[in-house]
């Protein structure tokens, strides 16, 4: 007679520490005795345990942080393998009946006897996969055993490769353990259990801007449009920028074994699809030394709330080679070409590569910077028919990363 189980398993989320890399113990313990042949079936509810900044899931763009809400409704369960022998079966969340009002995923498996080779089938809906004895799984939140950044193009300096910010790619990547087929079905049989999700991607939001720099001082650096035409005798929006970000960034990312290939040189994502945007108004206000209160407030760029940059990092290139390069037009309407653009490299003093948080990046600028560079009544620019990127020397006033 087959042995059926229903039980309740609670998703959550476990921050690791450190550098961004959560290691996960792929090896397990031997297991004496194996489970007996039968039919074991489960209902995982994923819950949203409460938990410190550090230690959730799910990504609030409002407040700019992780949350303690399982973002998808559905979860991949995987054979662990990286070749082409690899299997996943997408699991929607559907209603559970032994937790009012919570949503989860129901999993079935048939684990055979001896005599049929003592492997497993997984089903899940109309799907299924079936599984040696030897065979371990994993449950994560994307189909394939490896994340892939998409790239197109190169940066116009380095030529590094240039890393799509894409919405079906950038986005939550979570992975629980390994299982072997004795320990999942002990996992089913537990009263109160818990597949541990460990988040393996960093998100970042970055203020660039140009101010007005105060001579006492003052931990307030403002200018407002009026101020700025008054003074550059220029509107901000004559002005336009893109930002490369790198190149601590992975082309591929293997999810099972937590790694990034050895002979992976990174790259750089661009804002606004690699094209110019016109200055806009930025502000950052943060706490002092003191319980005050600082500000800077200017014009430039800032990641819209709801467009963070979550990805993987490539954490074999040191974290001091991590910059911003900033590209600028004066006067432009060709906002898709590099002609007549003058940048700079600002690079991020104590940035870590961590994972399961959001990285700000605030770098402000003094508006006089533009002025000698870039204002013809000061500024004499030679430039032939197509004229590459000039580089130029500017050094931000201020840079916070947190």
């Amino acid at each position: 007679m087959k042995t059926i189980q229903n039980v309740l398993i609670g998703i959550s989320l476990l921050f690791c520490g450190g550098l961004m890399s959560c290691t996960d113990d792929t090896e397990t313990t031997d297991v004496q005795q194996s489970v007996k042949p039968g039919l074991y079936s489960i209902d995982i509810t994923l819950t949203a345990e409460p938990g410190v900044k550090s230690e959730t899931r799910g990504l609030d763009t409002e407040n700019g942080e992780f949350t303690n809400v399982y973002p998808y409704d559905y979860i991949y369960i995987h054979s662990a393998k990286t070749d082409n022998t690899h299997q996943s079966i997408r699991i929607p969340l559907e209603n559970v009946e032994h937790c009012d009002g919570c949503q989860g995923i129901h999993m079935q498996v048939e684990v055979k006897d001896e005599e049929n080779g003592g492997g497993y089938i997984i089903r899940a809906g109309e799907k299924e996969m079936t599984l040696s004895a030897d065979d371990k799984v994993y449950f994560s939140t994307i189909e394939g055993p490896y994340w892939e950044a998409e790239t197109s193009g190169a940066t116009p300096v380095s030529g590094s490769n240039v890393f799509v910010q894409n919405d079906e790619i950038n986005k939550e990547l979570l992975k629980s353990q390994t299982y072997t087929k004795d320990e999942l079905i002990d996992l089913m049989q537990q009263d109160i259990s818990t597949i541990t999700m460990t988040r393996h991607v960093t998100g970042f939001r970055v203020y660039f801007m140009f101010t007005h720099v105060t001579a006492d001082g003052s931990t307030e650096n403002s200018i407002d449009s009026v101020k700025w035409s008054t003074e550059l005798k220029c509107n901000p929006d004559d002005f336009s920028i893109k930002l490369y970000l790198g190149p601590n960034f992975c082309h591929q990312y293997d999810v099972l074994n937590d790694k990034v290939a050895s002979d992976d040189v990174g790259g750089y994502y661009a804002t606004n699809d690699q094209t110019y945007q016109p200055f806009e108004r930025v502000q950052y206000s943060y706490t002092t030394g003191d319980n005050g209160i600082g500000l800077y407030q200017g014009f430039g760029y800032v990641t819209d709330a709801s467009n963070y940059l979550l990805s993987p990092l490539n954490t074999s290139i040191p974290a001091t080679d991590f910059s911003i390069y900033a590209f600028i037009k004066y006067k432009s309407s060709d906002y898709s070409s590099d002609e007549g653009a003058s940048w700079f490299q600002a690079q991020i003093p104590g940035i870590t590569l961590e994972t399961n948080r959001i990285h700000y990046i605030i770098m402000a600028f003094d508006i006089e910077d533009l002025r000698s560079q870039f204002l013809p009544a000061t500024t004499t620019l030679s430039r032939t028919p197509w004229s590459a990127p000039r580089k130029i020397g500017i050094k931000p006033i201020k840079v916070i990363c947190n």
